[in-house]
């Protein structure tokens, strides 16, 4: 220390690095106290002083500085409290907004619609699904194009169509997922533009390429698919029973879903998407890769569903299941191509006679029929053809004459009823 420096500290009458309060010692600001360090690096210690810093607390004190670790951990402990403060925070508008959403469904149900609402008849609403000029455009591309069909409540309702025609495009905006860009739809009176978040908490969705975490075992997939719906634990617990008895699997809790069977993982999606008892479930192709006895048993409990009041809308490749739906729409290149029950889209052979044919080579009978000027149109059907003859029954003698005068054997030729399938291929050749 300088000979000047200490001739200053003599002046005040303190000794080197010593407590001055409200004051400064060489320049250097020192507030209600100096840090402990700095006062004990030289000179003798002052215990007073000491004393009067053990007494002080640790943190922020009047212009104390603060020495580098004291501020990383104060800094740290701002960032867990805005952390912790942000997380209430979410909760909360969570809650609120579960709250509105309630809060509108009971307005709703007294008879004051609020914005977004459709038509209602006695406080529920006429449809469960209601499409209006639905359109949607990927830059020139129209996906959905101007789809206009409505669902009524509890309705089993089949939506066909090939590959690209728009059914999962089209299920993506009804469950809010997709913006339309334009028209409107909504499920359950609830707009899917104004409200995509109502309308998720309206539904239920299974898909066959993803609906469980096959590494969970049954019960952790039940909890999950519970917590994300809200559950509470008591009514978890009521639905878990549900799910374990509705899919047979009470007992099997702890299998894992990958080690399952191929019926009961469906079941189990199901279960899950339909945890929270929602109004409307969305089956995208469901019964995809099981059995023959496990479809019927799942198509038993889509039964169930509907005799509940629950609306489904179900897309499958399977034809022969659409025959359980109560209406079926069929879309192709985006557009509405048929629509109606089972029997009313039968109407479309009204005038026209199928046959089948039946021989150990359909390839060749398919090929030599086909340009027949009596034939309007062919189609294998397994081992069997199928021919749509322009003049009825007629038509049949000389169909079989021309299969035998090409050396096809032909074992059996008659009539049939029109199934789905020729419906089916029929419209999607007209519309296409």
């Amino acid at each position: 220390m300088g000979r000047r420096r200490q001739r200053q500290l003599a002046a005040v009458g303190r000794r080197p690095y010593a407590r001055r309060a409200g004051g400064s010692i060489g320049g250097r600001p020192r507030g209600r106290g100096a840090p402990r360090g700095i006062r004990q690096r030289r000179g003798r210690r002052d215990p007073a002083a000491d004393e009067r810093d053990r007494r002080q607390p640790r943190g922020h004190c009047g212009g104390e500085r603060r020495g580098p670790q004291r501020a990383r951990g104060a800094a740290r402990r701002r960032r867990s409290l805005r952390r912790r403060r942000d997380h209430e925070h979410g909760r909360a508008r969570c809650a609120g907004r579960a709250a509105a959403g309630r809060a509108r469904s009971n307005a709703g149900d007294r008879g004051g619609a609020p914005r977004g609402r459709a038509a209602r008849a006695g406080g529920r609403p006429v449809n469960a699904i209601v499409v209006k000029d639905l359109t949607r455009r990927f830059g020139d591309f129209a996906a959905v194009d101007r789809l206009s069909f409505e669902v009524a409540k509890g309705e089993i309702f089949g939506f066909l169509g090939s590959n690209g025609a728009g059914k999962s495009t089209t299920i993506r905006m009804l469950c809010g997922l997709l913006k339309p860009t334009s028209g409107s739809a909504t499920v359950d009176g609830v707009d899917v533009s104004r409200d995509p978040e109502a309308v998720k908490q309206r539904i239920g969705y299974m898909s066959q390429r993803f609906s469980l975490y096959e590494r969970l075992t049954v019960d952790q997939n039940i909890s999950f698919f519970g917590g994300i719906y809200g559950l509470d634990r008591t009514r978890l617990d009521a639905r878990r029973r549900f799910v374990l008895d509705m899919a047979g699997l009470a007992g099997r809790e702890r299998l894992r879903a990958a080690d399952l069977a191929g019926g009961w993982r469906q079941r189990l999606a199901l279960g899950c998407a339909i945890l929270h008892e929602p109004p409307v479930v969305f089956l995208d192709e469901p019964t995809g890769g099981v059995d023959p006895v496990s479809r019927r048993e799942f198509w038993r409990l889509i039964d169930h569903l509907s005799a509940s009041g629950v609306t489904v809308l179900v897309t499958t490749h399977y034809l022969d299941e659409a025959e359980h739906c109560n209406r079926i729409a069929i879309i192709h290149a985006g557009r509405l191509a048929a629509i109606g029950t089972t029997a009313e889209l039968k109407q479309v052979f009204a005038d026209r006679t199928i046959v089948e044919i039946r021989t150990s080579n359909a390839v060749e009978a398919m090929r030599l029929i086909e340009r027949a000027p009596d034939v309007e149109k062919t189609s294998v059907f397994g081992t069997s053809v199928h021919a749509v003859l322009k003049h009825g029954e007629r038509d049949v003698d000389g169909v079989k004459a021309r299969l035998e005068h090409a050396g096809v054997p032909v074992a059996s030729i008659e009539p049939v009823p029109p199934s789905l399938e020729d419906v089916f291929l029929d419209v999607v050749e007209e519309a296409g």
